[in-house]
């Protein structure tokens, strides 16, 4: 055996108990024995659960008999042997009646192993089946479906949860009432079906329904498994019954919500199809509305600024006015077609590089005329940590606006609106932007951030606004990761502020910053600043114009540098470390590739050494505007390119476009041809190629897309500059498409005079 095996010997002849042992151990038995001679010692070793007993009949104190009563009325499952010389074969008979498990004479010991060996294996078979029906029995009985057995159609057993089911405590107060009794009538004759196929031996192949009742009359809506079996050697039947009430009252539940979802998403079908319906209705409207107003706001412009002649002073008032008119109805189109974006999940950031405070000087300069009509000083503080940011600058732009716009309309005269961009952590940019105006009650600031709202004090502002400028600028900050926030004390002002994730840009070290378009550049520019980050921004400016730059920060490494290409520009400063910008001056004259490259000085002492500096084309005071470099490359840069007498086709189903562009270019030296179709523009370039192309995307018959998918197919017009100029809304598709045919995109309800004609000049340096 395995296991050392407990045994228990009661014997008073130790030599006896030697030969016992002995013998087993030869059989391979490992033992752990126990010797008593008398009753109490018996007791105190029973105790400890022996593993089988082998008794003396006989003993001085105490006797075989005896031990085994002991053994029976404490009902232990412990194997007992009787081994003795002198038992006779009635008290064997007694003692096997009495639950001994075998006996054997003392002279035929050679049957002892088997004999134990034996019992041991049926005490293990035994303990397992008890293990085995306890399981089940708990099984049975804590299930929580109902289980009985009816054995000739009456009840013989019912377990915790049928006894629950029938409204009883003890489960035996039912046992002998008839089946049916717990069935409900109607399911009688279904269930005697049922019982009379498993008599003949066929067993359920599913589940079947019965209603279950209770003593009382409660119903109970079950599932039912019946299976034969034998109680107590009776053909008998057992029966599970799982409670479905819940379970039907689920999938009612259920098939409810399912048709209560395909309601929905019907109406989610409803909803997307009147949502694309109102985003083409925005997108078409918008195109409509933005046409005619492209003529109003430019003719008007065109007639106040006197370009057709002197007005009195009436008419130029009402031109001021129609002007105006348009340009509020233009910043409502535009303001309803942002958030028809926003909300649609359309608007995309173009997130790049860019001077912040440049930034917030601009967006102070475009508000700047507006205040001060008001006497409202504009003030700027920004930390001088803050370089050079990565974000969507004309969104960015755009959310400063609204919030400058917003807090020049309800600052009172002869106050001062302040942004102040700082740090508010290493990974936080905060911009705010203060005003001491009439300021906003408690109770209105939940309103602000919802469209088209006006909140009472609106009234008392300057000029009536849109009621999506803040809605917007929120909308916007969040694209970004931020967000924007109020405070406000009515009667005393508020603060706007916009928060976003501060990523700094990092300079490059010395490179050639390379153009971003597919096709080749023409031009190539030398920058000369010790700064890197005014290096970067004129890097930035210079590559819109499609230009490569190099970029050198002292002026030994011009004069060292070995030039593969003569440079089109020199961007110099006048602050060089060791040699000045003015000592490199004359030094470029003599230069045998530098020598006519046209220089423009860009420093923050260009007016007090404006006399110094001889022989630039140009000399511009820091901080400079964006335009003001553009504007000085694009007169100065190898005018050579810019050919005397350029022929610019304007392609627009819309006279009035056609007459405005005519107009703003008559100040360049080109001529116009205008075409009102796209299949007339088509035949038009096949005689005459001209040098440019203005075209609107929207036209009847042919459209915009169509006329550049042809002109790009042949070699022979493929060369044609493309601006586009339309007041359709572009999809991202769209966008790709014309920037694929390196198309430049202008916007007619963004059309100023100056800046169309500064990209006309931008196309036609190539």
């Amino acid at each position: 055996m395995q296991f050392p095996i407990r045994l228990l010997i009661v014997e008073d002849r130790p030599e006896d108990a030697e030969i016992l042992t002995y013998i087993l151990q030869e059989s391979g038995f490992r033992l752990e024995c126990s010797l008593v001679d008398n009753e109490s010692d018996y007791l105190v070793e029973l105790d400890k659960m022996p593993d089988a007993i082998i008794s003396d009949f006989s003993l001085p104190l105490f006797d075989g008999l005896s031990a085994l009563k002991i053994l029976k009325e404490r009902k232990l499952d412990i194997p007992f042997i009787i081994v003795s010389g002198t038992i006779g074969e009635e008290i064997a008979v007694e003692a096997m009646k009495l639950g001994a498990n075998d006996y054997i004479m003392k002279d035929k010991l050679s049957r002892l192993p088997l004999a134990l060996e034996r019992e041991l294996k049926e005490k293990k078979n035994r303990q397992e089946l008890t293990e085995v029906d306890q399981r089940y029995k708990n099984l049975v009985e804590l299930s929580p479906d109902v289980i009985l057995i009816h054995c000739q159609e009456k009840l013989v057993f019912l377990n915790f949860a049928g006894a629950a089911a029938f409204g009883v405590e003890e489960p035996q107060t039912l046992f002998g009432e008839s089946i049916y009794k717990f069935i409900h009538p109607d399911f009688h004759q279904a269930y005697r079906d049922e019982i009379a196929q498993m008599e003949k031996g066929h067993l359920l192949s599913s589940l079947i329904d019965l209603v279950l009742v209770s003593p009382d009359g409660k119903e109970l809506e079950t599932e039912v498994i019946a299976v034969p079996i034998k109680y107590k050697e009776m053909p008998a039947i057992q029966v599970r019954a799982r409670d479905t009430s819940i379970q039907r009252k689920i999938s009612k539940k259920m098939k409810t919500q399912n048709t209560q979802l395909k309601k929905y998403i019907a109406k989610n079908k409803k909803l997307k199809y009147a949502d694309l319906m109102k985003s083409k209705f925005i997108a078409t409207m918008s195109h409509e509305l933005r046409t005619p107003l492209n003529g109003i706001i430019g003719f008007s412009e065109v007639l106040k600024d006197g370009l057709l002649g002197p007005l009195n002073e009436k008419q130029r008032e009402y031109c001021s006015d129609i002007y105006n008119s348009g340009q509020f109805l233009l910043e409502l189109i535009n303001d309803i077609l942002d958030l028809s974006k926003v909300e649609a999940g359309k608007m995309e950031l173009e997130i790049e590089p860019f001077d912040l405070k440049q930034l917030l000087e601009q967006s102070l300069t475009i508000i700047k005329t507006k205040a001060a009509q008001y006497h409202i000083d504009l003030e700027l503080e920004i930390e001088d940590l803050i370089n050079l940011c990565t974000y969507d600058p004309r969104k960015l732009k755009q959310i400063i606006y609204n919030l400058l716009s917003n807090a020049v309309k309800f600052a009172p005269n002869d106050s001062i609106v302040k942004v102040h961009a700082y740090l508010k952590n290493k990974y936080t940019l905060v911009i705010a932007v203060t005003d001491t105006g009439i300021g906003i009650a408690k109770e209105d600031l939940k309103r602000l951030f919802r469209p088209f709202e006006q909140i009472h004090s609106a009234a008392k502002t300057r000029e009536k606004g849109t009621g999506l400028g803040l809605v917007i600028a929120r909308h916007l900050a969040e694209l970004h990761g931020g967000t924007v926030n109020v405070a406000s004390i009515e009667g005393k002002g508020s603060t706007f502020t916009i928060e976003l994730p501060y990523f700094p840009y990092k300079t490059q070290d010395e490179t050639i910053f390379s153009k971003t378009t597919d096709t080749k550049s023409q031009h190539y520019a030398l920058v000369v600043e010790d700064d890197p980050i005014a290096a970067d921004l004129f890097g930035m400016q210079l590559k819109e114009l499609g230009f490569e730059v190099l970029w050198k920060s002292t002026a030994e490494d011009v004069l060292t540098h070995q030039y593969t290409a003569v440079p089109d520009i020199i961007i110099l400063d006048i602050f060089l470390p060791r040699m000045s910008g003015i000592e490199l001056m004359a030094e470029l004259k003599k230069h045998k590739i530098l020598a006519n490259v046209p220089t423009i000085v860009v420093s923050v002492a260009a007016n007090e050494n404006r006399g110094a500096i001889v022989g630039a084309v140009d000399i511009l005071q820091k901080p400079i505007g964006r335009n003001q470099l553009t504007d000085s490359i694009l007169n100065y840069v190898r005018k050579s390119n810019l050919k005397k007498n350029i022929h610019v086709l304007v392609v627009d189903d819309d006279r009035n476009s056609t007459a405005l562009i005519e107009e703003t270019l008559k100040e360049m030296p080109c001529k116009v041809s205008c075409i009102h179709d796209g299949a007339q523009a088509l035949d038009f370039v096949n005689h005459h190629h001209p040098d440019v192309m203005i075209l609107d995307l929207v036209m009847p018959k042919i459209d915009g897309f169509a006329v550049l998918e042809e002109l790009k197919r042949h070699p022979e017009t493929s060369d044609i500059s493309i601006i586009i100029l339309t007041s359709k809304s572009l999809t991202q598709e769209e966008q790709n498409l014309l920037k694929k045919h390196s198309a430049n995109i202008f916007r007619k309800e963004s059309f100023m005079r100056e800046v169309f004609k500064r990209e006309v000049k931008k196309v036609l340096l190539g």
